[in-house]
């Protein structure tokens, strides 16, 4: 309107006869919209690369959410200062209901204010700053977004208090051949580490159908932890994986073939730009959420200080041995149980923030079901 707002009806409203770029046109009826429907139109698209790709498409013909990307689209080609969004869940199978929440972060990073009414907390919770709780037309409840994105992280904190726990008693209550099985190099929780990085470094590339530069660089920094974790260097290089890194090791000092030391050489490179995509790509993911969801984004850091608090425990450990006695000893037990089990937490929970996001295929299907 005139005075700044658009508004997305419930179950979107589009002209079901009309071709999705016709319903878009329609959002920009306002004189001063038309002078710049050109340059909106972009943007639109930019945001939806969906609905750029459906442009002819005769908009009663598309599937549920991406229906909901036209409503939202077409509200967005007025310029509005405030854009409201009237349950924009409604209706939608579960499948896409993410999606489109994924979408509402999406254009509040672009700078749009948006005011939703919607019933399912836990989503729309994860994508606003206040919120505001209704009954019989009055607020019964008010506050910060940001208590329940907390509260959403409660199971997994629960997990890492309980499995602090049991690492620091576990090994006051087993013998030592068991300690040594366990927790030794090579050992079964280090086994266990290697394979759940294995398994975050899947669950990244497999996250979208062709997966993001960003995505590719979370995987490789996984993969070189995966062989930090097996020491598989030792395997493939003459000398020993420690000394792979060494300045020694490229003067020759070990003995090792040129072939080798090429080899070495690329991987610590491809180690160096897989890290730096990494920590800018994530930087940036903070400021303006694009490939992961608020929530995603909560749990990787999470496994990230679970990474860090791990190797904080090795210190400790050093610590604790050098004390000495009794109760050093003790200690040193309990660090080095928790280093190797945060060690083996930590690419679990990143996993878990990277699951594949759902394909193009259930989209469409749920669509179909709608329909």
């Amino acid at each position: 309107t005139a005075l700044g707002m658009a508004h997305v009806p419930e179950h979107r409203r589009l002209f079901a006869g009309l071709t999705v770029e016709e319903n878009l046109r329609m959002g920009a009826f306002l004189p001063a919209a038309r002078k710049q429907f050109s340059t909106r139109l972009e943007h639109v698209y930019e945001l939806f690369p969906r609905l750029a790709e459906r442009r002819d498409q005769i908009a009663g013909t598309l599937s549920g959410g991406e229906q909901q990307m036209c409503a939202i689209g077409r509200g967005l080609m007025s310029g509005p200062k405030l854009l409201l969004l009237d349950e924009p869940s409604a209706g939608l199978a579960p499948v896409i209901v993410q999606q489109v929440f994924d979408m509402v972060q999406r254009i509040r990073s672009e700078g749009f204010t948006v005011l939703i009414v919607e019933q399912n907390i836990q989503q729309v919770l994860r994508v606003v700053d206040r919120a505001y709780l209704l009954e019989v037309g009055r607020i019964k409840a008010s506050g910060a977004a940001s208590a329940g994105r907390l509260e959403s992280l409660r199971p997994l904190l629960w997990l890492c208090l309980a499995t602090a726990v049991v690492l620091s008693i576990l090994p006051h209550l087993v013998g030592a051949e068991f300690q040594r099985q366990l927790l030794e190099e090579h050992g079964v929780i280090e086994v266990l580490a290697a394979l759940c990085w294995l398994l975050a470094a899947a669950s990244a590339l497999a996250r979208t159908p062709r997966p993001t530069p960003l995505m590719v660089a979370y995987a490789a920094v996984f993969c070189l932890f995966t062989v930090r974790e097996t020491d598989l260097l030792t395997l493939l290089v003459t000398g020993g994986g420690k000394q792979a890194v060494r300045s020694s090791y490229y003067l020759g000092a070990t003995g090792a073939s040129m072939l080798e030391r090429i080899g070495v050489a690329l991987l610590l490179v491809v180690a160096i730009v897989a890290l730096a995509v990494s920590v800018w790509g994530s930087l940036r993911e903070l400021r303006r959420p694009a490939q992961l969801a608020p929530q995603s984004m909560r749990i990787l850091i999470l496994g990230g200080i679970v990474l860090v608090v791990s190797q904080l425990c090795e210190e400790m450990l050093g610590w604790a041995e050098d004390w000495g006695g009794t109760l050093g000893l003790a200690l040193a037990r309990s660090f080095w149980a928790l280093e190797e089990g945060f060690e083996a937490l930590a690419p679990l929970i990143i996993a878990l923030a990277l699951l594949p996001a759902r394909r193009r295929r259930a989209d469409d299907a749920g669509g179909a079901a709608e329909r």
